[in-house]
């Protein structure tokens, strides 16, 4: 991801002035934007550009705190967890990444803090865990939702007595139809992921009424893995404002020696009936979950008092 320093983004709040001065309507037409940002320690930051709460010294300290500790909450959630692939032939553990690959909320359902976290430092991916906070009147219930990313069974340790299992593939990477002579540099490659990711579009039905999402330009998480014939790889996320409902993988994949091809797949982390659309036309869909325990996506609550 690129990283705003002070300069480019003074630049950009003098272009964002100018057309407010020159232009209103493009101005309030700016209004909802997402902008995703990368900090040093890796972590993607969803943030809309609604005006600030203005806070007193106290407070905005007080909420560095909380946010902290609800951060810390969401790792041990996630350190909690083992995650290993028998399909390779190996039992090895999949080690978590250590920072969460994304965090976001969504206010709109009642999601005050969340985060994605992955299993897999090298290639794809073995799985993603999502985690979410949110107030109820007996205290804090946390939303985790697991999802394969794996072509191949997974064996996982999500609590002492709870095991998930799922024995199909979490994905199906399918070529992308249409798609450009990949490029020869990495950041070049990056960008034609960028490029491509915008000809997705999505919606997902909830209690029969339809939502449209969106994708979000920069990509949570890249990687390659030559053996497994993945040359470049990235994670995109798609939103219902800014919680996370699918991602969408595009991959440069390479196979019995043949040219490389751009691929696509998609990942529910959502328990709602889900549409992927490329280039308008529907090639991944996902029915309402149905509380499996061992298929490739699985979602939980648990209640823990405020202290």
């Amino acid at each position: 991801m690129m990283r705003l320093g002070p300069g480019l983004i003074c630049r950009l709040a003098s272009y964002c002035l100018a057309y407010a001065f020159f232009c209103p309507p493009l101005a309030m037409a700016a209004i909802g934007v997402v902008v995703v940002f990368q900090f040093p320690d890796g972590t993607a930051h969803a943030q809309s550009n609604q005006p600030a709460e203005e806070l007193t010294s106290a407070e905005q300290t007080a909420r560095r705190q909380q946010r902290a500790a609800q951060l810390q909450t969401m790792r041990e959630f996630a350190q909690a967890v083992r995650i290993s692939r028998p399909g390779d032939g190996s039992q090895a553990e999949a080690q978590m990444i250590a920072q969460p690959l994304f965090r976001f909320n969504d206010n709109a359902r009642n999601f005050a803090d969340g985060t994605i976290w992955a299993w897999g430092r090298s290639g794809r991916p073995a799985a993603v865990m999502t985690v979410a906070s949110s107030k109820t009147p007996r205290g804090i219930d946390w939303t985790r939702e697991m999802t394969s990313l794996s072509t191949g069974p997974l064996v996982a340790t999500l609590a002492p007595r709870l095991r998930w299992t799922p024995q199909a593939s979490g994905i199906r990477p399918k070529p992308l139809p249409q798609s450009p002579s990949p490029a020869n540099t990495q950041s070049k490659r990056l960008l034609q992921m960028k490029q491509l990711a915008r000809r997705f579009s999505a919606f997902e039905v909830w209690n029969g009424d339809r939502f449209e999402l969106r994708i979000l330009p920069q990509p949570i998480h890249r990687y390659a893995d030559a053996e497994a014939g993945i040359l470049d790889g990235s994670i995109f996320v798609i939103t219902y404002g800014l919680n996370p409902e699918i991602l969408l993988l595009v991959e440069l994949r390479r196979s019995d020696g043949r040219q490389p091809t751009w691929q696509h797949a998609s990942a529910r982390i959502s328990f709602a009936e889900l549409h992927v659309l490329y280039d308008g036309r529907e090639v991944w869909t996902e029915p309402q979950w149905g509380g499996a325990v061992n298929a490739r996506y699985w979602m939980a609550n648990s209640t823990r008092n405020e202290e």
